[in-house]
C-alpha cells in the first residue's frame, strides 16, 4: 500500500508531537540524535512508500500499465511459503471451519473457487493452504503483474519460484519463506552444506551474476531459462 504525501506528513506531525518536540527550532538535530527505540511504536512500525510526486510520481502499477517504467532487464519471483514469515503478526485461523469461514469472509462469491484451489481438510492442511493464499495474494500476484506490465517496454524479464529447502533440522512451519533465497543468492550458505545446497546457491549466483552483466542470465552450462512471455 502507498501513502499519500498529506498522510505521510501528517503521521510525521504526530509522531513529533508524541515525542513533545512540537515547535522545537532544533527538530531535525534533535530527531537525528535520537536511537531507534526512542521512537514510539518503533518496534512495530509498518512503513510503506510515499506518492510524494518526486521518488515517486505516480503509483508503479500505473506505470508499468502505461509503459511508463524504465526499460531495463528484471529478474522477478517469490518464495514457496513467502507468508510464514508474517504469522507473528497475522494469525493463522484456529480451525479448518474458522479458515473456511475466513476465506468466504475475504473472497465472497469466489469463495468456493478458492478453496478448490486451496483444500484443506486437516489443521496442517489447513496451515498450509492459508500460506498459499497469502502468498500468492500478497507476492505472486503483484510480481506477475510486473512481469506483465514488462511486455510494455522492449526489454524481458525472468521470473522464479524458489523452493528449494536443505535436507537436515529445520522448522517444519516455516518452510520456504520470505528472504529464504538470500543465503544462495550471495553464497552464505553453511561451510558444510550438502552437494545439493552447494549446487542450488552456485547455480543462482552464476544466473543472477550473468544477469548483472548481460542483462540475461543465461549462459552455457545451465539450463535455458526462458524469458516471461505471454501465455507463462
Amino acid at each position: 500500500q502507498f501513502a499519500t504525501q498529506q498522510a505521510a506528513e501528517g503521521a510525521g506531525v504526530e509522531l513529533v508531537r508524541a515525542m513533545g518536540l512540537d515547535g522545537d527550532p532544533n527538530l531535525l538535530a534533535k530527531l537525528r540524535s535520537k536511537k531507534w527505540n526512542d521512537f514510539p511504536g518503533a518496534i512495530t512500525y509498518r512503513g510503506s512508500p510515499v506518492l510524494d510526486g518526486w521518488a515517486f510520481p505516480q503509483h508503479p502499477r500505473d506505470a508499468w500499465a502505461k509503459g511508463e517504467q524504465h526499460d531495463v532487464p528484471m529478474i522477478i519471483g517469490t518464495n514457496h511459503d513467502e507468508e510464514t514469515a508474517s504469522v507473528d503478526q497475522r494469525p493463522i485461523p484456529a480451525n479448518v471451519v474458522a479458515f473456511q469461514q475466513s476465506v468466504r469472509d475475504r473472497f465472497g462469491a469466489d469463495a468456493d473457487r478458492v478453496l478448490a484451489l486451496y483444500p484443506a481438510k486437516t489443521s496442517d492442511e489447513m496451515y498450509w493452504a492459508e500460506i498459499g493464499i497469502r502468498t500468492d495474494q500478497r507476492f505472486a500476484m503483484p510480481a506477475r503483474l510486473q512481469l506483465r506490465g514488462t511486455f510494455s517496454v522492449s526489454s524481458k524479464a525472468w521470473q522464479y519460484r524458489f523452493s528449494y529447502l536443505p535436507d537436515g533440522p529445520r522448522d517444519a512451519r516455516l518452510g520456504v519463506s520470505h528472504g529464504a533465497e538470500l543465503t544462495y543468492v550471495f553464497g552464505t550458505i553453511p561451510a558444510n552444506a550438502n552437494k545439493a545446497t552447494r549446487t542450488t546457491s552456485e547455480a543462482i549466483m552464476n544466473y543472477w551474476t550473468q544477469f548483472a552483466k548481460t542483462g540475461d542470465p543465461n549462459q552455457p552450462g545451465l539450463p535455458p531459462w526462458p524469458a516471461f512471455a505471454k501465455g507463462s
